[in-house]
């Protein structure tokens, strides 16, 4: 169990952003920690905060989700053909590995351009195992519609974090790569899900 007590000098409960800016620090410092007793002990531990304690005592339940998401994932539906899907990520390993990664950047905000970036990556060797790498993106762009910036986007601001750079990603361009990768996995399963064929414009217009 893990109490981790802030000190600020202000307080805005009703601000979503404001949480959010106290969450991301107080997150990575006590991770910091649990980190430190794993790596003494040899065990692998996660720390979850699920709750804040505000000044006058309220509890408010924390969850890392962004609903903005939700309307993005077209491919399947929860409650109608889920089974589809489950029959497509269980058939190859990697998408299990891909899926983890891609929603990493939900849980471990600081790690979300990387993880998108890992996961876009794994989906286009996925897609074409042993081509040689160039012609291994040409190929997933052609096949999802997807155009080369649209995806640059995703690759060139996970490149500092990937390479141990602690340059600060702004939350609003950490969000866009989110939401295309979001985006992306979404038509790598359309296109999963008719075969492996290339998808049509008139249905996936280039992004």
């Amino acid at each position: 169990s893990v109490d981790a007590e802030c000190a600020v000098n202000r307080y805005e409960p009703n601000d979503p952003a404001f949480l959010a800016l106290i969450h991301k620090p107080v997150f990575d410092l006590t991770q910091a920690v649990v980190s430190l007793v794993s790596f003494s002990r040899g065990i692998g531990l996660t720390l979850c905060l699920d709750e804040l304690i505000q000044p006058n005592g309220e509890k408010i339940p924390i969850r890392s989700e962004d609903t903005s998401l939700i309307s993005l994932c077209t491919a399947f539906d929860m409650r109608t053909n889920v089974s589809e899907v489950m029959n497509i990520v269980f058939g190859d390993f990697s998408l299990c590995i891909a899926f983890n990664e891609l929603c990493e950047s939900l849980t471990l905000t600081h790690h979300a351009v990387a993880s998108c970036a890992r996961c876009i990556e794994r989906l286009r060797t996925t897609m074409s195992p042993g081509l040689e790498r160039k012609k291994a993106w040409a190929r997933f762009r052609e096949s999802l519609q997807i155009s080369e910036a649209y995806l640059k986007y995703i690759t060139q601001y996970s490149e500092v974090a990937r390479h141990g750079d602690p340059t600060f990603i702004p939350g609003t361009e950490t969000m866009e790569v989110t939401r295309r990768s979001w985006i992306i996995v979404n038509r790598f399963l359309e296109y999963r899900k008719r075969g492996n064929v290339t998808l049509l414009v008139s249905e996936f217009p280039v992004l």
